[in-house]
């Protein structure tokens, strides 16, 4: 019986770490937040206050439902803790590079091995699977 490898557990922000991350998540958010209610604002007066203002149904509808659809991916981004270990995926692609690296040195070393006898060159079976 195969035993698992320990689990890292991903360790949590520092205190300067965590106030800076919000502190730059409330300067970009707040904007963001004023800026999509003025315009909400704006296009719930105009469909209120003006005889044609029905057409601005359709984009109270598509800020309201791509909203909610943004904020539900975000949230289920934080329940899977896709916000906890950031550095994994960079981490993980590099160790495949350099598996897939070492993979095309032996196949490449194999491949000048082969070219020593007397076969079809790999041009030649390339040039064959042409």
């Amino acid at each position: 019986m195969a035993t698992q490898a320990p689990v890292k557990r991903p360790t949590k922000l520092g205190g300067s770490s965590f106030w800076t991350t919000a502190i730059f998540a409330l300067l970009i958010l707040i904007p963001c937040f004023v800026a999509f209610s003025n315009k909400l604002r704006e296009f719930i007066l105009l469909y209120r206050h003006q005889v044609d203002g029905v057409f601005a149904i359709s984009p109270i509808v598509n800020y309201l439902l791509a909203s909610l659809g943004f904020f539900f991916l975000f949230w289920w981004g934080i329940c899977n803790g896709m916000f906890t270990q950031m550095e994994q995926p960079k981490r993980s692609f590099l160790e495949q590079e350099w598996k897939l690296d070492a993979e095309q040195a032996r196949y490449e070393a194999e491949e000048a091995h082969r070219e020593d006898t007397d076969g079809p060159s790999i041009y030649e079976r390339s040039a064959r699977m042409k």
